[in-house]
């Protein structure tokens, strides 16, 4: 092989080692779990080390949602806390070893549904994260009222790429909710009859999405 192309081959290998994404969420990015009334159900994700090196993990709390009457806790690769803080590091992980971010879900009595999003960085390098997601519901819970037929639930601008007004123009208060093309649920609330919410989506991904109530939906689309 002539010298300059050893070089570029040896180049071009270094660069793919050096771009690879060195940790993965297990058992993926994305855990949707039944939590059980009355009772504390912990949920784990946890990061696999794809380096032969050590590897120490950040995580931000991005985003999230829960019914006001449930306690939630988190536990990471180090150190327990009361309610879910906005950020914190990991341990030094090795090789061998699997970090975790865990979630104690005490529901009480309450049925009901949630979700947290999170994004989990590589500490020596912030530029390499993954965006993690644990959605949350009790045993047997619907999450939308399906009762009564959607009648006049309207949003706009669409496609939106910053501020998106949703406005519930029935004669009912209507619980709704955004999914992503994944199943994730990024929003989700009620609004009262003749109302509207205004969110922020600037942080979402560019993409197709779904505004979901009383088992009808219609689609979302969010540019930049």
């Amino acid at each position: 092989m002539p010298i300059r192309l050893y070089i570029i081959s040896i180049f071009l290998v270094f660069i793919t080692k050096s771009s690879a994404q060195p940790f993965l969420p297990v058992p993926g990015a994305t855990v949707n779990a039944e939590v059980a009334l009355e009772m504390a159900t912990e949920v784990y994700i946890f990061f696999e080390n794809q380096t032969d090196d050590s590897l120490r993990l950040r995580w931000r709390r991005m985003d999230f949602s829960i019914p006001e009457s449930w306690d939630v806790d988190l536990c990471d690769f180090g150190a327990c806390y009361i309610g879910v803080p906005a950020s914190a590091y990991m341990n030094w992980s090795g090789p061998d070893d699997e970090p975790y971010v865990k979630l104690i879900v005490q529901p009480g009595n309450a049925p009901g549904d949630g979700w947290y999003w999170f994004r989990i960085y590589n500490a020596t390098d912030e530029t390499q994260f993954q965006d993690v997601y644990f959605n949350l519901t009790t045993p047997g819970f619907v999450g939308l009222d399906k009762s009564q037929p959607l009648m006049e639930v309207f949003f706009y601008p669409n496609p939106v790429n910053a501020n998106l007004t949703v406005q519930n123009g029935n004669l009912f208060a209507c619980g709704l909710r955004i999914l992503d093309i994944s199943g994730i649920i990024r929003w989700q609330g009620s609004i009262p009859s003749d109302a509207n919410v205004q969110l922020d989506v600037a942080a979402w991904p560019a993409g197709n999405y779904f505004i979901e109530s009383q088992g009808a939906s219609k689609a979302l689309i969010i540019n930049r």
